[in-house]
């Protein structure tokens, strides 16, 4: 699973929790749910271009994940 963010178009930003649930029932985990017109969440491959589908978003971006190495470690 990748973490994604989903921003929405401007005119649909009123109805954030009806495309939240919308987009739950193609198989998006969501986590947050902003009221400006973001989504965050959690989903596989296959299941993000259904999501770039829908007419009310925008952008789904997924969002990259860095592990850094503890301090003490030989390689920084």
């Amino acid at each position: 699973m990748k973490d994604i963010m989903i921003t929405l178009g401007d005119k649909y930003i009123d109805v954030v929790d009806k495309v939240a649930n919308t987009l739950s029932n193609d198989g998006l985990i969501v986590n947050t749910v902003y009221p400006f017109g973001v989504i965050k969440g959690q989903a596989n491959d296959d299941i993000i271009p259904v999501l770039q589908n829908h007419e009310e978003v925008q952008d789904v971006q997924v969002q990259k994940v860095f592990d850094v190495a503890p301090p003490d470690s030989d390689i920084q």
